[in-house]
């Protein structure tokens, strides 16, 4: 999905891409639009690139190339191994923190966060993937779970609750021929 917000904020207008990535919006009058992809761990999995909030400037005439630099690490990317302890939960069907990468401070096509929504083992530690470019500077967290799924009705989600103090985020170096040494997060 890509938002288009109108009248300050107040309206938001969806599309949807194609196999291609290529999205269309018809019927905007000039003017400047933001356009955002939403953040969300779930359909974004994998999936990294630039920002997700371009300025778009419509001035008589279709407006072409705006693109995002969306690239699906699913097979391209290199595994890293994110290892969770001290953090166990009774139930196995939510959601209950998310993992995130981004690689902004050194790569600003890689500044969109890779994301992971993460349901912590009953017992013992938890263990996710994520794909992350090679080549690049990571700094990788955790953080209580966002459902992301409120940005698309115009307002931030509530703030989360959670019983855990984020920790550091730790740096994750990307060989380009190989995967990065895993890390660990101590709760």
């Amino acid at each position: 999905d890509v938002k288009f917000p109108f009248n300050n904020y107040q309206l938001f207008v969806d599309a949807k891409t194609d196999a291609d990535g290529v999205w269309t919006i018809s019927g905007l009058t000039d003017g400047q639009y933001g356009c955002n992809i939403p953040p969300d761990p779930t359909s974004m999995l994998d999936t990294g690139g630039a920002p997700p909030y371009q300025q778009v400037t419509v001035a008589g005439a279709n407006k072409t190339g705006v693109d995002f630099k969306y690239i699906n690490l699913a097979v391209t990317g290199k595994t890293l191994t994110v290892t969770i302890s001290g953090l166990n939960d009774a139930d196995t069907d939510a959601d209950d923190l998310d993992v995130f990468c981004s690689a902004g401070f050194s790569s600003y096509e890689f500044s969109a966060p890779v994301m992971k929504a993460v349901d912590v083992a009953t017992s013992g530690n938890t263990t996710v993937t994520m794909k992350l470019q090679g080549g690049k500077t990571y700094e990788c967290g955790i953080g209580p779970h966002m459902d992301f799924a409120m940005f698309a009705t115009g307002t931030p989600p509530p703030p989360p609750t959670f019983d855990f103090m984020p920790p550091k985020p730790l740096q994750v170096v990307v060989p380009t021929g190989a995967d990065p040494a895993g890390i660990t997060f101590a709760l």
